[in-house]
């Protein structure tokens, strides 16, 4: 909020922004106290089904691994096979032209043991999705993680461009600055 760049007129944006996160319970429960659990419900929705969402659209037919399947297969044999293979990348396509998916790849590694996955997004919504974003990476590293029996290790990503919409400003104030009147 303080450092991002306001040349848009819809957000407040900060670029080639990295980042590295777990994913706690208490992360859940947080969400809840701001009100972002139906983003979570909803982000899950986008990434793991094709159903009916209040964003509208889905990523779920946009699931491409490193040999063309669409279902995680081929990123954990390849991994059980490899272990310490550096082509175990789900991307996400929309061979239609019609949506550019706001995270477009994540990268799975084993190293020392455990399942570190790296992702990169075009843009992520800090307020309102981020959260449920990096939940829903994590889903992606706990399918992964379980079929080869490792721990998640480290998250990271880097997005492109990190905004916050107009919108939402005085909602964020208020997170951040809660005593603010």
């Amino acid at each position: 909020m303080e450092r991002g760049d306001d040349s848009d007129e819809e957000i407040r944006e900060a670029r080639n922004l990295s980042t590295s996160f777990t994913v706690e319970p208490s992360d859940y429960f947080e969400l809840a106290e701001y009100g972002l659990n139906e983003t979570l419900s909803d982000m899950r929705k986008v990434f793991f089904t094709s159903e009916p969402n209040r964003f509208g659209h889905s990523y779920r037919s946009c699931w491409q691994g490193p040999f063309g399947k669409n279902d995680l297969t081929d990123v954990i044999d390849l991994l059980r096979e490899q272990p310490s293979t550096k082509r175990a990348l789900l991307t996400f396509v929309d061979l239609t032209g019609m949506k550019v998916p706001c995270i477009n790849a994540i990268h799975f590694l084993i190293r020392q043991g455990r399942l570190d996955l790296s992702y990169f997004a075009r843009g992520q919504d800090i307020f309102l999705k981020f959260c449920a974003d990096a939940i829903c990476v994590h889903d992606f590293g706990t399918i992964v993680s379980e079929a080869l029996n490792i721990r998640i290790g480290s998250i990271t990503g880097t997005i492109s461009s990190a905004h916050i919409y107009r919108k939402d400003f005085k909602k964020v104030e208020s997170i951040l600055n809660p005593t603010r009147k």
